[in-house]
């Protein structure tokens, strides 16, 4: 049972009383200052352009726990999608301050979640831990969850980077004859959309270990909202590809994010070389050119961070060769929305959503 008198309201951050966002920032910096010690707090106005710019594939039901007070001490988040894949599933987030966990305020979140997804048609509910904070693998375990697919963040210090590595990478890849290197910064062009879409499916061939979920698709408007989005919270990207001079094919591609809320580093985003471009060297050749572009726009730079299975071993023996390092292990796990109900049901009522 929860033991401080708090209250569970659903949050619609477009909607705000001054002290309501300070108070959300507090408690977000709290949670981050957990899971990215390294990293700056994040300005209240960042925050709330994060939370609030929602793309339309997604709908995005949240709750806050507030104390008597007006502190924000805990969230939960699930995200639906709207797009015709993966209509069986949906990815949840709870986190609660260190002082607060232990009196079952996330199981009075969850019971919302719950609810939310029984309302949607959702079976199947994902969410991810931090293997480096106990309490989510015990929460994760508690409630019935299955492990789904282990992955890693790695981070590079541009400091330690071989940075020899990279211009012999760099210059293997400009000496190899017929192909070509561009870079997009911004939007993509609109003629290249559908290749992008189909690019971007390659990331269906990535390693998703035990999950239980269908193939992702992208669409002209999935992509240009995409953009929007990241323009809306103020975030840039670049666009390194390469192309087959005489034919036009694209042969592969990499991106890389700058965000508000993370001002000393970058994002490693998606890189796929397409399969009939493979064992070429190409992976390397775009990581090269991403460095050295970074290295000339961002000189400040401190850190570049990208998320990889575990089991994609290609991409971290790259990751690794050039001077990326481990920095963070998840675990996504799984729960059938009817044991997640059963476990709700057999435990002390919740707090109330209001």
């Amino acid at each position: 049972m929860v033991r401080t008198p708090l209250v569970i309201r659903e949050l619609d951050p477009r909607h705000l009383t001054p002290e309501e966002a300070h108070a959300l920032s507090r408690y977000d910096n709290i949670i981050r200052a957990e899971l990215w010690p390294e990293d700056a707090p994040v300005r209240p106005e960042v925050t709330l352009a994060h939370w609030r710019y929602v793309p339309w594939y997604e709908d995005h039901h949240q709750w806050i726990a507030w104390t008597p007070e007006g502190e924000a001490v805990g969230r939960g988040l699930v995200t639906v999608g709207k797009t015709q894949d993966n209509q069986h599933m949906a990815d949840f987030d709870i986190d609660v301050v260190p002082s607060m966990r232990g009196q079952g305020l996330a199981r009075g979140i969850l019971a919302n979640i719950a609810r939310v997804a029984r309302q949607e048609g959702r079976e199947l509910l994902l969410c991810t831990t931090d293997n480096y904070l106990p309490a989510g693998k015990i929460f994760a375990r508690r409630i019935g969850a299955r492990r789904g697919l282990a992955s890693q963040t790695n981070q590079l210090l541009l400091r330690e980077t071989d940075w020899a590595l990279v211009d012999e990478w760099a210059r293997k890849g400009r000496a190899r004859a017929g192909y070509e290197l561009g870079i997009w910064e911004g939007a993509y062009p609109a003629e290249y959309l559908d290749t992008m879409i189909a690019m971007k499916q390659l990331i269906n061939t990535a390693p998703t270990d035990n999950l239980e979920v269908e193939e992702f698709t992208w669409t002209r408007f999935d992509l240009r909202e995409e953009e929007r989005a990241l323009e809306n919270k103020g975030g840039k990207r670049w666009t390194i590809f390469i192309r087959h001079r005489a034919s036009g094919e694209f042969a592969g591609f990499t991106e890389v994010l700058w965000a508000p809320h993370s001002p000393d580093g970058y994002e490693q985003g998606y890189t796929i070389v397409v399969p009939n471009h493979r064992n070429r060297g190409f992976g390397q050749w775009l990581k090269a050119e991403m460095l050295l572009l970074l290295r000339a726009r961002s000189p400040q730079l401190r850190w570049l961070r990208t998320g990889n299975a575990d089991a994609n071993a290609s991409m971290i023996s790259i990751n690794r060769r050039v001077g990326f390092r481990r920095y963070k292990s998840w675990t996504t796990w799984q729960i059938d929305l009817p044991q997640l109900e059963r476990y709700l049901a057999t435990r002390a009522a919740p707090a109330p959503a209001r």
